[in-house]
């Protein structure tokens, strides 16, 4: 199970910022130019705006450009780029209730799922989480355990659901996987054999093939439903830090992101048609890299992570570094890419070591892996992350179209 930290968001609006041009192509919000840290990486951040307390995120932005939301304690929309944020609690849960996760369909509805206890309750929105369908469009689906379930939504109703079953292995290490056609007013059930779980997130492509990922970097494509078996692609090229990984597509190309076993770069994987690719992403200056969230439009991938200056046992309470969160984008990941990396932090997202067993933490739980990064549907980049150094705060960081037009890529592939 993914442990909750604390979030941070700020934004970059698209016009704040000048368009690429001599001795303007630096430009932050406020005219002055952007620092530039080493090796071509700039320091994009700008103050930071609260949204919820804390929590573990995920999300979403609504096809039709209108709403983009968010899954933490409950579920956030913003209808005006991310600048302001309503809070809307979908339906009753009990027990043992988890972060939520959320997904639009191209017809616009919203879908938020959590856990209840053994079960998983799903509900629908037609209006970006303003309010909630009736009881008709919430399943409970029976499991021994639940962990956080994972959704991902197509066309209009179509919907895939990966959950760990902690009954059958600790940790989740079991996926059983679930499909609707009808907006999950009724399910299939499917156990996903010999499942190399947990994945880190759910997504359908173009053509409604729906993928998750194991901590292997092994992506799994579904045909559509949970039966057959998936086909599985290796992303990468060479061992990587097994963690919970992301998923996002784009047409029909799947990405993933995940901190090579040897280098500790942080490195983005695709596969599209069979194929597999992949780019390094991360700076050298950064000795320390984890936790990884992805997105994709087009030909363009954005990888968000942790990343430190230090070098050492992260996982150690003695680690004595500062974490900051970076965001890479990779302009024509199959081709002859470019890539932009920012520091999109003001403060220090955490300092000393990470703990990763969950509840049984002694230290340095946060921040936390839960955080995510998506494009919105003019082509702005959100995202969310967490930290335990401001407030135990949520807020919201966006990188406009505007903005990342007028910085080109700094670091070739």
């Amino acid at each position: 199970m993914r442990v909750a930290g604390f979030l941070l968001v700020g934004m970059l609006l698209a016009g704040c910022f000048d368009q690429p041009g001599a001795g303007t192509a630096k430009l932050d919000a406020g005219g002055a130019p952007l620092k530039d840290l080493g090796n071509g990486v700039l320091d994009a951040a700008l103050p930071l705006q609260r949204i919820e307390p804390t929590s573990e995120s995920e999300l979403a932005a609504d096809p039709t450009g209108t709403t983009l939301a968010y899954g933490g304690i409950g579920v956030w929309s913003s209808t005006d780029g991310g600048l302001t944020w309503t809070a809307a609690q979908p339906f009753s849960i009990s027990g043992n209730l988890d972060g939520w996760t959320i997904a639009f369909d191209e017809a616009g509805h919203l879908f938020a799922a959590n856990t209840e206890g053994p079960n998983v309750k799903v509900g629908r929105s037609s209006d970006g989480g303003a309010s909630w369908d009736a009881i008709n469009y919430v399943s409970g689906v029976g499991l021994g355990l639940a962990d956080r379930p994972w959704i991902a939504a197509h066309g209009d109703g179509q919907l895939a659901l990966m959950v760990g079953d902690l009954a059958l292995q600790a940790l989740g290490n079991y996926e059983r996987c679930f499909t609707s056609k009808d907006g999950g007013a009724t399910w299939l059930d499917v156990d996903v054999g010999g499942s190399p779980g947990p994945t880190g997130g759910l997504a359908f492509d173009a053509a409604g093939d729906f993928y998750g990922v194991s901590q292997q970097g092994v992506v799994q494509q579904f045909g559509g439903s949970c039966l057959p078996s998936p086909q599985t692609h290796a992303a990468f090229q060479a061992p990587i830090n097994a963690e919970e990984l992301p998923i996002a597509t784009a047409g029909t190309a799947a990405y993933t992101a995940a901190t090579d076993a040897g280098s500790g770069a942080v490195v983005v994987g695709g596969v599209r048609g069979g194929v597999a690719h992949q780019v390094a992403v991360s700076p050298p200056q950064l000795k320390t890299s984890l936790y990884t969230a992805v997105a994709a439009r087009g030909e363009d991938v954005a990888a968000l992570w942790y990343g430190s200056s230090t070098a050492g046992d992260y996982q150690s309470q003695g680690f004595d570094g500062d974490f900051d969160v970076y965001v890479a984008v990779v302009h024509g990941f199959w081709g002859n890419s470019t890539i932009q990396v920012f520091k999109v932090n003001d403060t220090p997202a955490h300092h000393g070591g990470i703990c990763r067993n969950g509840l049984s933490c002694t230290f340095g739980r946060g921040p936390g892996d839960y955080f995510d990064i998506e494009y919105d549907a003019a082509g702005a980049l959100h995202a969310a992350f967490a930290s335990d150094t401001v407030g135990g705060a949520t807020y919201h960081v966006g990188l406009s179209a505007a903005f990342l037009a007028a910085h080109p890529g700094r670091l070739a592939n």
